[in-house]
């Protein structure tokens, strides 16, 4: 039974209402429309039958909910919204004048809720560009009352912060952790990160750990106080790489290997080195002068390779030179095989050679008496604090002065020697070979024992002659003989 009153009907059977419908098939059930089409009025509009009307697709329980602003239907410019039920699953939002662009937002029966999608995988599934605008407030993530996580940005967009909170809803305990800055640099622990990957940690132990599944091995790199660091914590070597080549090695022990996985000292470099012109004057560094290899003592350089030819050691001050095939003590210019400046002591024999196959041309020294006799044996001291670079013996000396020498035996004086004096000013000087004056010595003591013994037969021959003289008898025998033994 229907009971009709102007546009509205009720169906008396089933208690549905119609609006322009006579056979309501639903408790209101609207069709036509219910206003005029006149400019700038709000009205409602429900139909499933209106010029340019409802897509094919969409079944009589669809509805549409009109606002226009303009004259007419249809057009770009009208502001409308359009909700209708299609297939009893799913909810459309659509502002389309024509249908024919879709649904711009879906809200399925399982509550997935798509944007510029019509079939959400997601409880929020956007297909296309979202903005979220942080100066009214933080896209979250995580528990309402619990842990969570919040995005944010700042200076007009410029920087998006991820944050922590223990408490989402209140956002209380927030830290910051990653900063994302649009000049390229990005920060973990920090809000003013300065390259691409700033790293703060807030404790000791380092910001940045590197570490493989199923392995032990970890790579950790920080900053404490005072002090960097890169490296492993545990125990595992540390390699250096270049086009997937090790090209340096530190062991577990500390050894460091160049060009060898495998060193064995502290630096075991497989290959040349290279070293350069200026050094720091700590004891044991090395240098190149450009020329030559020196060595830090402490105190001075010390050339390694006797003038920079690399066969030969040299020194500089007080240590050991070896150069150009001398070998000098206390001196950086040897001028003799071994050149001793300061004091020597031994233990052994020193010997020479003096066999006679390596010896022509042997006479037997003469006039050693006389040239003994010509020699001025003195006493002196050396002036030890105007040449204190020679090591001079201290106290009261015995010697000969070389130039007065010279004069006698010009052969066992050396003009080869050189002296530096305290202004650092070399000199030459002349040296006595007192060796040499041993044979000297022997022919003067030979040449006395001669003369000597040609005095006693002269001293017995007058003993003789005045024996007899006076009668007495002649121990000539036994005196001789007594004489002689005792020269002998």
């Amino acid at each position: 039974c229907y009971t009709t009153q102007s546009q509205l009907i009720v169906d008396t059977s089933n208690g549905n209402v119609g609006v322009k419908d006579s056979s309501p098939e639903e408790p209101l059930t609207i069709s036509g429309n219910t206003s005029s089409n006149n400019a700038g009025t709000n009205y409602f509009m429900f139909n499933n039958t209106w010029s340019g009307g409802l897509s094919s697709n969409v079944d009589k329980n669809g509805f549409r909910w009109q606002v226009p602003n303009q004259s007419s239907f249809g057009a770009d410019s009208i502001r409308f919204y359009q909700l209708y039920n299609y297939g009893q699953d799913k909810l459309f939002f659509d502002n389309d004048a024509d249908y024919s662009n879709g649904a711009h937002l879906t809200i399925e029966q399982n509550g997935n809720v798509g944007i510029g999608t019509t079939a959400p995988l997601n409880t929020l599934h956007v297909n296309g560009d979202a903005l979220f605008n942080s100066s009214q407030g933080n896209l979250k993530f995580g528990f309402p009352t619990g842990n969570g996580w919040g995005y944010a940005t700042t200076g007009g967009g410029a920087t998006l912060y991820l944050y922590s909170y223990t408490n989402t809803s209140t956002e209380a305990g927030t830290a910051n952790r990653v900063t994302f800055r649009n000049n390229g640099t990005n920060g973990f622990g920090t809000t003013s990160p300065q390259k691409a990957l700033h790293a703060v940690a807030s404790s000791s132990g380092g910001a940045l750990r590197l570490s493989r599944s199923g392995s032990t091995c970890n790579l950790d790199a920080g900053a404490e106080i005072g002090e960097a660091f890169i490296g492993t914590t545990t125990n595992h070597n540390f390699r250096f790489l270049t086009n997937n080549a090790v090209r340096m090695q530190i062991q577990t022990t500390g050894d460091v290997g160049i060009g060898t996985t495998s060193p064995s000292e502290k630096l075991d470099v497989n290959g040349a080195i290279n070293i350069g012109t200026t050094a720091n004057n700590n004891a044991g560094t090395i240098r190149w002068t450009g020329s030559d290899f020196e060595g830090r003592t402490g105190s001075e350089w010390v050339s390694l390779t006797g003038g920079g030819d690399g066969s030969l050691w040299s020194q500089s001050g007080t240590a050991l030179y070896y150069n150009t095939g001398n070998v000098g003590i206390g001196t950086a210019t040897p001028t003799y095989a071994l050149h001793l400046l300061g004091d020597m002591g031994i233990s052994g024999q020193i010997y020479g050679v003096s066999d006679r196959r390596l010896k022509e041309d042997i006479q037997p020294v003469e006039s050693g008496l006389e040239k003994i006799a010509q020699m001025k044996p003195v006493t002196y001291q050396f002036k030890t604090a105007e040449f204190p670079e020679m090591h001079l013996a201290q106290g009261k000396q015995y010697g000969l002065i070389a130039q007065d020498l010279e004069t006698i035996l010009p052969e066992v004086v050396s003009h080869e020697a050189k002296a530096i004096n305290k202004a650092g000013e070399e000199m030459n000087i002349k040296a006595v070979n007192y060796t040499e004056l041993i044979p000297v010595l022997i022919a003067a003591v030979q040449e006395l024992k001669a003369e000597l013994e040609q005095k006693d037969m002269v001293i017995e021959e007058m003993k003789v002659s005045i024996d007899q003289l006076t009668g007495k008898p002649s121990n000539q025998n036994n005196d001789m003989k007594r004489t002689g033994t005792a020269r002998e």
